[in-house]
């Protein structure tokens, strides 16, 4: 599963949700969508996705 032990490879909550809203900031070549800077989802959409990866 592409999204094991989460939690253990982002203790910073923070890290995170800054990697889902825009990626580009730590790896300018990504290919991961900026899903918060292009509005694809919002703030507390995130946060669900993190919550969500957290339990598991």
């Amino acid at each position: 599963m592409p999204y094991v032990a989460m939690k253990a490879r982002f203790p910073d909550r923070q890290k995170l949700f800054d990697q889902i809203w825009d990626p580009r900031h730590m790896n300018p070549h990504t290919i991961m969508p900026p899903f918060g800077a292009n509005r694809i989802l919002d703030k507390s959409q995130i946060n669900k996705i993190i919550d969500f990866l957290y339990t598991h």
